[in-house]
């Protein structure tokens, strides 16, 4: 049973102690003994006596075996080294201190030792072998006189722990003999238990190595900072593993040193070698480590090594050909300089992630384990969970869980219908066919939401207006970020800007500018075949550029247009809409049909910034509504995820444009958000696939044309920030976006009888296909009728018998209370072409009167 370094003085010393405090030592009595962080090492820092106790020393003495020989070992070899202070003759002492500049106090503390002379490894092994002797003696008396072989247990036979231990035993004894002297190195595991030893004659480079392990170890990791020094105390929250153990008693004498003295040390061990490196109890030390490798290929080849295990951090010395000590050493006695250059070091870290094939192959080993399919999959989650943890962040909005890629700059939302989630998951070897897929995918939501970090996912563009600053996604891992006096491209994430990228979306690049072309009208602009109409085609070609920069302003917009392209077949409105997209998606855009499913809208609009639904033609009940939804910036429902029936909301922030022959979007309140823009048709037809590839081909010019021209936009933002310039238009977020602007152009006027015009338009567009429009039309032209008061039955009575005379279908005939309703709804779009008079005639009874205004041009 294992038990922290608390329990065992409690249990075995009847002494009270708690990490971070001095206390009192077994040993020696003194108040001089402290516990590090985790419970798992006590030590005496008292120079008399320097004890330690481990948690391992809590386990019963059957499970305690070889580790309990080689804490003997090293208290008699540490022993002889510290006997050795003082002496004139060159020793093992004097090559640590006098020779390498190691600190007498490190010395003292660090797990080192030199071997004795004549040194008697029979009675430090006595003991062990002698108790494994006397169990195999029992199992063997409780196995006579029982026919069959004996049932097997779990674990090693006393037999194998008895042959285990007196091989480790002769190669101890080959590596000590004859070397007295000799410089020992002891390594630990993550509970500190001795596990390997490295002997080096001193000023030569001649050594040995006993591991009788499998694992090696790490040297040095026992060194801690007692009684919670805070000066020091954020050295402590990662692991730094140097190369070799000189590197590490190094940077610890440094640490006493710039410390005045004081065991003030760093959270650090050593590996010893390339080939020896334990990074197995690396991971169990530190999940997070940092390793300082030497500057030549062996260090390159450790951090190579390292990255087959885990994700690390690493930094070398700026001199080819070496290392951490020489680093230190060369500061001479300077120690506040050289605590600075390690720091500057440490600060330049990189970060080397773990190699992806290695953590698949973990997997795949964990999936053919001979246990329960439940227990298979959790460990995987966790695995995947874990790494993808070490390299990057995981974030939510609302019930949405992401994953942020720190290499790719990439985040990717966990979904069972994104297709680079499954491509994330299938670097795992994790197919989304497999059930484990559906169990990991749930797994990482689960944990998302409660451990992520709250974020505003953004798609294509954002703008802070607070600042001023327009970021815009390049559909990859990079955000040029635009303010009214520059511009620079930055990794995607930069002032906690995370964009969701679109894996079918084209990066652009930016050129040099043109101030002498104007490629956005030349190419798409000037080619669009408006109509005259209301608004004439130079007022068309105003108003569709203020909607194209609206595209890039969705944070000040909750209220959306909708573009509204109205014409006959042949007159290019598809072709200039999908040129839009083009150009700020790629060659991948489209345009998407009327869906006969609104499932189908809705994961359009929820997926994309910018849509463009074609040939809007025929009815469909649900339509209507859905635009509402879009303009009005609502939000639709969806599973969470495949194997629930849980409903989220999911924001709507796309911009939508529309083309059509025959709308059947007349609904007053969709119209009063259409931008419409009527089309004629082309008297010649154009190749539409070159006017695409000539999009394409100056995709790059024309973007870069536009993130100037959205400096000057957000110029006019800053500027002209406390004008009222809504003017009070249906559409008041892009009026007052496009008006200020229009200030700063000095086309102020313009606009605003654009969208004078525009609210005429949006009026005669729900009521121009209106039955009860044409018959009051008629009406109001008969006789005495222009301002005549009528009450809504008069008036449906009237209005009924013109329909039938005329052949109009008018279904309000009998029908005053639906007629009554109708005309409620239509009143404020009448108004654009009749002046409307109403008052009340007593008996909740009201009269109104219909006046046709003159048309524009006329008196």
């Amino acid at each position: 049973m294992k038990q922290s370094v608390t329990e065992i003085l409690s249990e075995r010393f009847g002494i009270e102690a708690k990490q971070g405090r001095k206390g009192e030592c077994p040993f020696c009595g003194r108040q001089t003994f402290s516990i590090k962080k985790g419970g798992l090492l006590g030590k005496c820092f008292h120079p008399a006596c320097g004890k330690f106790i481990t948690a391992f020393e809590g386990e019963k003495a059957a499970e305690r075996g070889l580790e309990e020989v080689l804490q003997g070992v090293f208290e008699d070899f540490h022993g002889e080294l510290l006997a050795m202070t003082g002496r004139e003759d060159k020793n093992a002492y004097s090559y640590l201190v006098d020779e390498r500049g190691i600190d007498p106090l490190v010395v003292e503390d660090a797990m080192l030792g030199a071997v004795p002379e004549g040194y008697d490894l029979e009675e430090r092994f006595a003991a062990l072998i002698e108790r494994i002797e006397a169990e195999r003696s029992k199992a063997a008396e409780e196995r006579r006189g029982k026919p069959g072989r004996p049932a097997k247990r779990g674990g090693y036979s006393a037999d194998e722990r008895l042959e285990f231990v007196k091989e480790a035993k002769e190669k101890l004894r080959e590596c000590v003999k004859g070397r007295r002297g000799w410089l020992c190195f002891f390594y630990c595991d993550s509970r500190y238990r001795i596990t390997s030893m490295r002997l080096r004659k001193p000023y030569t480079k001649e050594m040995l190595y006993f591991k009788p392990f499998s694992y090696s170890g790490i040297f040095g990791h026992s060194l801690f900072t007692p009684f919670g020094d805070e000066e020091y105390a954020h050295f402590n929250e990662r692991f730094l593993a140097t190369e070799g153990e000189f590197n590490q008693l190094q940077l610890q004498s440094l640490a006493v040193r710039f410390a005045g003295g004081e065991r003030s040390y760093v959270f650090a061990g050593a590996v010893g070698g390339v080939n020896n490196a334990d990074f197995g109890t690396i991971k169990r030390i530190n999940r997070h480590p940092m390793i300082c490798y030497d500057h030549d290929e062996a260090g390159y080849k450790l951090v190579e090594n390292a990255q087959e295990n885990m994700t690390v951090s690493a930094f070398t010395t700026p001199g080819a050909d070496s290392d951490l000590d020489d680093f230190i050493r060369s500061f001479g006695k300077n120690y506040t300089s050289a605590w600075e250059g390690v720091k500057g070091l440490i600060a330049h870290n990189e970060v080397f992630y773990r190699d992806e094939q290695g953590v698949a192959e973990e997997i795949i080993q964990i999936r053919r384990k001979p246990v329960r399919e439940f227990e298979i999959n959790a460990e995987v989650a966790n695995i995947v969970y874990n790494d993808l943890a070490e390299r990057g962040r995981f974030y939510f909005e609302g019930e949405l869980a992401y994953y942020f890629g720190e290499a790719e700059k990439r985040l990717v939302e966990i979904h069972d219908e994104s297709t680079v989630f499954a491509g994330l998951l299938a670097r795992y070897q994790l197919i989304r066919s497999e059930k484990i897929f559906s169990y990991v995918l749930n797994y990482l939501y689960q944990k998302i939401l409660v451990e992520g970090l709250p974020t505003r996912v953004r798609r294509f563009s954002h703008y802070e207006g607070d600042s001023y600053t327009l970021y815009l996604s390049n559909h990859r891992n990079q955000i040029c970020r635009i303010t009214p006096e520059k511009f620079d491209l930055v990794d995607n994430g930069v002032d906690g800007i995370l964009f969701l990228g679109d894996d079918k979306a084209e990066p652009f690049k930016l050129l040099e500018d043109d101030p002498g072309w104007a490629c956005l009208d030349e190419v798409i602009i000037d080619k669009i075949n408006f109509a005259e109409d209301r608004l004439t085609k130079a007022e068309n070609r105003l108003l569709f550029r203020f909607w194209f920069y609206s595209l890039f302003f969705q944070s000040i917009m909750p209220t959306k247009p909708i573009l509204a392209f109205i014409g006959p077949k042949g007159s290019g409105k598809t072709n200039t809409l999908r040129k839009v997209g083009i150009l700020l998606e790629g060659s991948s855009f489209n345009v998407t049909p009327l869906p006969d499913d609104p499932k189908d809208f809705d994961a359009a609009i929820t997926n994309s910034h910018y849509v463009v639904l074609d040939n809007v033609d025929s009815k469909s009940r649900w339509l209507n509504d859905r635009l509402a939804t879009v303009a009005t910036g609502g939000s639709v429902k969806r599973r969470i995820l495949y194997t629930t029936n849980q409903l989220m909301e999911i924001p709507i922030r796309c911009f939508l444009a529309i083309t059509s022959r025959t709308p059947q979007f007349r609904r007053d309140d969709v119209a009063d958000r259409l931008l419409i823009m009527k089309h004629e048709r082309l008297e010649q037809h154009i190749d539409e696939s070159n006017l695409l590839k000539e999009v394409l081909k100056h995709r790059n010019e024309i973007m870069t044309e536009v993130v100037h021209e959205l400096q000057y936009i957000l110029k006019a933002l800053r500027d002209h920030k406390e004008a009222d310039t809504s003017g009070g238009f249906r559409m008041a977020d892009f009026a007052s976006f496009s008006l200020k602007v229009a200030r700063a152009m000095k086309v102020e006027a313009d606009v605003q009888e654009i969208f004078r015009k525009l609210s005429s338009e949006q009026s005669s567009f729900v009521i121009e296909d209106d039955p009860i429009f044409q018959l009051l039309t008629i009406w109001a032209q008969k006789g005495n009728n222009a301002g005549r008061e009528i009450s809504n039955g008069e008036l449906c009575k009237e209005l009924g018998e013109i329909a039938e005379r005329e052949k109009i279908d008018f279904r309000y005939k009998g029908k005053v209370k639906g007629f009554a309703q109708r005309m409620a709804n239509l009143r404020a779009n009448l108004r654009e072409f009749f002046e409307i008079g109403e008052r009340s005639a007593g008996k909740n009874k009201r009269l109104f009167s219909y006046t046709p205004k003159a048309e524009d041009g006329e008196k």
